[in-house]
């Protein structure tokens, strides 16, 4: 284990931990010598010699006061070697009579074997994290194309096999109650474990973005991992945390069998995550056969929306009503131009839009029954905030 795996705060907890079970001075020395953890903080950055004959032996030292007095920064008791992976890396120092200490060594490099091999897990994990996360922005770069081979060795390393099938998973969440930074993280934790347990062989790559988004790639297979599978699952996951958000959205790409594809599935989970929002749904997943309508309206050529615009937009846009009513054509066509469907989804009474209609209707001459009509003017007004939330 290399030398910096010893760093101050760990060694610091470590002898304050065993300090406080055994009730005798503990401190935690580096491969030199130097105090890097004591329960007196007035020891931190001294010579413990006694750590040297320890460091050079392997073996265990004990220092009476006669001893203790001749050796710098040393008390009485007993000095231990620190081994990480069979290596010396340290030694511990227990102050008190070596007859009553003695009983504790093997106690206390139990105890330190646990610190650091939990200090060792944890750094291995954000590795992988920082790994992970590098490894989705190169996935994700427009330049993707020129470093294909490196992205393909780094996933191999990573225990990742992309050339089995995946789908791309977006999602995005917003606590209820409170927008810091902690709170956040705390969450976007815990949604990540879920993600883990739902997702769970070692194949599906899972990532925290940031500390509102987290993409995964599962595994898909037809006879396994299918669509509906993942659909499933991410219901799980929207009902384990809707409780707590104020919004909880996942975006499901397309299936991906080769890296240049996987762009083209990051950009349809982005977009569902931008039609979620525009749908007003608080708690929901879509995939991209819900989205056709969407991106029919992003191809919608320019020349012809232009023409839509200056012909029925215009008018809307520049009266002091235009978000209401634009509402209200939006909430008629994804109804099905269902007249009571789109009344609850305004809240309001069905006399209130009876009202409304006819005042599309004298003011704009907007008959909300001609479909081609309003069609013509949901595609465009749906293309203009898919463009803007770009």
């Amino acid at each position: 284990m290399h030398l910096s795996f010893l760093d101050k705060e760990l060694c610091r907890r470590l002898s304050q931990s065993a300090h406080a079970i055994i009730g005798h001075h503990v401190l935690v020395t580096d491969i030199n010598g130097i105090v890097l953890g004591s329960d007196d903080p007035t020891r931190v950055g001294t010579l413990h010699e006694a750590s040297r004959t320890v460091l050079s032996t392997g073996k265990y030292a004990y220092h009476d006061h006669n001893a203790a007095n001749s050796l710098s920064g040393t008390r009485p008791g007993m000095t231990i070697p620190l081994r990480i992976d069979g290596r010396i890396v340290g030694t511990i120092g227990i102050t008190g009579n070596p007859e009553n200490i003695s009983q504790y060594a093997m106690l206390i490099q139990q105890l330190a074997q646990t610190f650091f091999d939990f200090q060792a897990k944890q750094r291995s994990a954000q590795y992988d994290d920082y790994e992970k996360l590098s490894l989705l922005h190169d996935l994700t770069s427009e330049n993707l194309s020129d470093h294909i081979d490196l992205i393909y060795e780094r996933a191999y390393k990573l225990g990742f096999d992309f050339n089995l099938p995946r789908v791309v998973l977006r999602v995005e969440m917003t606590p209820n109650i409170s927008e810091e930074q902690n709170t956040r993280n705390w969450l976007s934790r815990r949604v990540m474990e879920k993600m883990t347990q739902l997702f769970n062989d070692p194949q599906d790559f899972i990532c925290v973005q940031n500390s509102t988004e987290i993409v995964a790639m599962p595994l898909f297979s037809e006879s396994g991992t299918s669509l509906l599978t993942i659909c499933e699952k991410a219901q799980r996951l929207i009902d384990a945390f809707s409780g707590e958000c104020r919004v909880f959205h996942v975006g499901i790409g397309t299936i991906v069998n080769q890296l240049q594809e996987f762009i083209g599935s990051y950009q349809d989970a982005n977009m569902i995550l931008r039609v979620l929002h525009l749908r007003r749904i608080p708690y929901g997943y879509l995939t991209t056969g819900d989205i056709f309508l969407e991106k029919m309206a992003l191809s919608l050529d320019d020349a012809v929306c232009e023409h839509v615009s200056s012909t029925l937009l215009d008018k809307i846009e520049k009266d002091e009503d235009r978000e209401q009513l634009l509402e209200m054509i939006t909430c008629w066509c994804h109804t099905h131009f269902n007249f009571a469907k789109t009344a609850e989804a305004l809240h309001i009474h069905k006399s209130t839009l009876v009202y409304r209609f006819q005042r599309a209707k004298d003011k704009f001459q907007l008959n909300l029954y001609d479909f081609d009509t309003v069609m013509a003017l949901f595609l465009v007004h749906l293309r203009n905030q898919l463009h803007i939330k770009n």
